[in-house]
């Protein structure tokens, strides 16, 4: 009896078997194959090109979103795991080339895109994508180490994007900015396929996610105000109806489509107006966790939308071959069907 008592106490429920599962593949086939050799001792931040075999690529151009994504993963390692030091060590180091090298000491915020040893490389235009990213990072490092001076650099970020890149009349946030930070808008001459000047889901879920992370370790009214504004803006204005993202926006949330349009023009602007699964999925998440980071207790609206995009994304988007989420294979809806391209893989998206 006391045997069959033992057994069945042992005995793990299917859900605590699949996460012992996903947290010895995140420890031994994510954590462990990047760090620390992804950390560049002799030029600061990480690598960021690597061969399938894991061996450094001769070009290394240093971006604010892997950058910024390195420090935070460090970041939350390091609390996860405090026994392996290396954690907070990679996350510190990672912090300084954010500090030092990729926050614009003149005009503020920061660089998209740096060469190897941090000098500022490529089409100099800030978004606010980059700069999500950045806050993102600074503060989960604030959370974990408690240095101060990453705490005020994540505040000084966020006040730089919001007095620079926030919409006061339609809300939200502007994702393409001068050196300066000054918006930029689309003209007569900006070619129809191209995304200038639109404001979108990806940078708007990305806002979503850094301020709730910031929101955790600096309870300002002012950032709860816009936490509150994007999460509203997301779940109530750019979740269709159907439970999927609009992609781009103009300045007033009117949506960018081409559903009306020809075939070849839907064809010829499939990157402004598809579904994008892996999004879905990922903004369900980001938004009960602000949800929840802003106390908003019993939010049904929230939880029944975001499960609303999950079931979408995996009633049309889940690959039943490969077990994973289709990367725009819904291009636009034409009527009631919908058009389809080949597939262009069956790996997860980059959010």
């Amino acid at each position: 009896m006391l045997f069959s008592c033992k057994e069945k106490e042992s005995v793990k429920n299917p859900k605590e078997v699949l996460a012992d599962q996903m947290e010895q593949h995140l420890k031994t086939e994510v954590l462990d194959q990047w760090y620390p050799q992804a950390m560049d001792t002799i030029d600061g931040g990480f690598f960021s090109n690597f061969s399938y075999d894991f061996i450094p690529g001769e070009k290394q151009e240093k971006m604010i979103v892997t950058q910024s994504r390195h420090v935070w993963t460090n970041s939350k390692a390091s609390k996860k795991y405090p026994e392996t030091s290396y954690y907070l060590k990679g996350a510190k180091h990672g912090y300084e080339f954010l500090k030092d090298k990729m926050w614009d000491p003149e005009h503020g915020g920061f660089y998209w895109l740096v060469d190897k040893q941090g000098n500022p490389i490529g089409d100099p235009m800030k978004t606010a994508y980059g700069n999500a990213f950045g806050i993102f990072a600074l503060a989960a490092y604030y959370d974990a180490a408690k240095d101060e001076s990453a705490l005020e650099l994540a505040q000084e970020a966020f006040q730089w994007l919001d007095l620079h890149a926030h919409d006061s009349i339609y809300g939200g946030y502007y994702q393409h900015l001068a050196p300066d930070g000054a918006p930029i808008s689309r003209s007569s001459s900006t070619p129809s396929t191209s995304e200038l000047g639109y404001k979108d889901q990806n940078s708007s879920i990305h806002i979503l996610e850094a301020f709730t992370e910031l929101y955790q370790v600096w309870p300002d009214p002012i950032l709860k105000k816009r936490l509150e504004e994007m999460l509203l803006l997301i779940r109530d204005q750019i979740v269709t109806e159907k439970g999927y993202l609009t992609l781009f926006l103009l300045p007033d949330w009117t949506p960018v489509t081409f559903r009306d349009a020809t075939d070849e023009v839907i064809l010829n602007h499939h990157t402004l107006d598809h579904v994008s699964f892996g999004h879905d999925v990922e903004t369900g998440f980001l938004m009960i966790e602000a949800s929840e980071a802003l106390g908003w207790d019993h939010d049904e609206t929230t939880h029944r939308i975001a499960k609303k995009m999950i079931d979408h994304a995996l009633e049309n988007g889940w690959d039943y071959e490969v077990g994973a989420f289709m990367m725009r294979d819904i291009i636009s809806m034409m009527g009631s069907g919908l058009l389809m391209i080949p597939k262009i893989g069956g790996h997860r998206q980059r959010g």
